[in-house]
């Protein structure tokens, strides 16, 4: 007897297979993808760090990054009009990685040499379900982790 394709049991066993290894895989894959957004919005936090530094060296000028929410953004001020200007964009961290950012000082700035001149060392953490990472600047407005 010449046999072709799969008996029924056959194709129950391989989707049941295939489910108990999926039911094994989702929550470790789920708690990857949290982590993962926890890293990418650490290393959006330096960016925006490294973009208020760097702006403040090229335009010769004082330079804030703010911290508003889970927002932040450049600001820099025009020597001859006086008007703010928004360097970059406005990154938005909740809505792109979905996580929640809290901080110890809701602005940083930088002088026309790319040193910070704050009071004290500043925390910047972003959280999201049960992870957390955290950006440590120190008063001279250097990242230390």
């Amino acid at each position: 007897m010449n046999r072709h394709g799969f008996t029924l049991m056959e194709v129950l066993i391989v989707i049941g297979l295939i489910g108990i290894i999926g039911a094994m895989a989702i929550p470790r894959i789920g708690t990857a993808l949290v982590r993962q957004s926890v890293r990418s919005s650490r290393e959006a936090v330096v960016a925006m760090h490294a973009r208020a530094r760097t702006a403040a060296v090229q335009r010769g000028r004082v330079t804030v990054l703010v911290v508003t929410g889970d927002k932040m953004h450049v600001l820099s001020r025009h020597p001859v009009t006086g008007a703010l200007d928004t360097v970059g964009g406005v990154e938005d961290l909740h809505s792109r990685y979905g996580v929640t950012v809290t901080t110890t000082r809701d602005s940083l700035p930088f002088d026309s040499r790319g040193v910070g001149f704050a009071a004290g060392d500043t925390k910047i953490v972003v959280k999201k379900g049960a992870y957390q990472d955290d950006v440590d600047i120190n008063a001279w407005g250097r990242i230390i982790r």
